[in-house]
């Protein structure tokens, strides 16, 4: 019986349409995409918990190419914004007509592969696989096996990982174990670093790190690609930083310039 029930379950959820499209929608001109991003009087609720808001009349505005931090404490909707533009979750549209838009497109007429595909995310607890280095950096890749050692060292390099994948004995090779647990918290951010990287989102993807990795000590522990857009990273210098901003709910504090600490 209980395997009747479990198997219902699992029709269940075979059968069910999803609300968000999967594979459908407009696909922008690569060569004219800038990756410009607008959030215009956005309303959220998460719908476990649709009494309460997590933005109200939210707007923002990043430009192409810039470096944009999103800090404040937990709560404050740092990673809701990253979930919006992925459309894990849609804005409340009943009532509202908020929009989110790349490079002036509604990103709900998007196609969300296309999209994704233009998205490198590196979370507080990135997801390892039990082979090698390399291969975890060339998985960033739509074809990993075109991938070449040059293009993994040369990301390596970009996310500062090189140092430490060198001092393994079998260096590129190194097998993580299950999950990366034989390697440190920051370790395993740096390498998730490069894969994203590795996408290649060039002058038109967003990065997003929020975690723990310890704060620089010089500007070339993680040198950032000026033509990248990349923002939710918090532990690059702010000399490296357009633009560091606070969200809550529906405002933005901004802080212009670069403190010189």
């Amino acid at each position: 019986m209980k395997g009747l029930g479990a198997g219902g379950r699992l029709w269940e959820l075979l059968e069910r349409e999803p609300k968000l499209p999967f594979n459908e929608g407009v696909i922008l001109n690569e060569k004219s995409f800038q990756g410009a991003l607008e959030f215009k009087n956005v309303h959220f609720t998460y719908p476990a918990r649709p009494d309460v808001p997590i933005f109200q009349d939210f707007s923002l505005s990043i430009p192409s190419g810039s470096v944009t931090a999103l800090v404040g404490p937990s709560g404050s909707g740092k990673s809701t914004v990253l979930s919006l533009l992925l459309r894990l979750y849609d804005p409340v549209s009943a009532l509202h007509k908020g929009t989110i838009s790349l490079d002036g497109h509604d990103i709900r007429q998007l196609n969300p592969v296309w999209l994704r595909s233009k998205i490198g995310t590196v979370s507080q607890e990135p997801i390892l696989f039990s082979c090698s280095i390399a291969e975890n950096i060339a998985y960033g890749a739509d074809n990993p096996s075109s991938v070449t050692a040059e293009q993994v060292q040369r990301v390596a390099e970009v996310a500062n990982a090189v140092a430490f994948i060198r001092n393994f004995p079998q260096g590129f090779n190194t097998v993580v174990g299950e999950k990366g647990v034989l390697l440190s918290g920051g370790q395993k951010q740096r390498i998730a670093i490069a894969r994203a990287l590795l996408k290649e989102p060039a002058d038109r993807a967003l990065g997003s790190v929020r975690s723990p990795v310890p704060l620089p000590t010089t500007p070339a522990q993680i040198t950032l690609p000026r033509k990248l857009l990349v923002w939710l990273i918090v532990q690059v210098p702010f000399n490296q930083m357009d633009m560091p901003i606070c969200p809550s709910k529906s405002q933005i504090a901004g802080l212009t310039g670069h403190p010189d600490q």
